[in-house]
């Protein structure tokens, strides 16, 4: 499976993002606190940088089903083409070309 990250996130296993903050980076230093229950980000007490939990997965700010990402991916490591694989599951080339990048980003795409 190519899921980075359960349904439950323990705020404990969080570190602050910002490179600039010297907590970047500490995950036991209990800085994190939750910013927003309702939009499910955190914050960072000592720099104040808010972040969203899910910002690691490989469907965030896409519009698309997270299966049908993963499928996508699943295809393209297999060696299928971009244009294969956007009639396969019924997605633009365009699109799959995006999450391509962003797979290759997270270092899910085998290349």
């Amino acid at each position: 499976s190519l899921s980075t990250m359960t349904t439950y996130v323990n705020i404990r296993d969080q570190v602050c993002p910002n490179s600039a903050c010297h907590m970047y980076g500490k995950c036991t230093e209990s800085n994190v606190v939750v910013h927003s229950r309702q939009r499910s980000r955190l914050k960072c007490t000592t720099c104040g940088k808010t972040w969203a939990v899910y910002r690691d997965e490989i469907n965030y700010g896409f519009r698309s089903d997270k299966t049908k990402i993963e499928n996508a991916i699943v295809l393209l490591n297999r060696g299928e083409s971009i244009r294969k694989t956007a009639r396969a599951i019924k997605a633009s080339p365009s699109t799959v070309q995006r999450w391509k990048n962003r797979a290759q980003k997270m270092g899910i795409l085998l290349e």
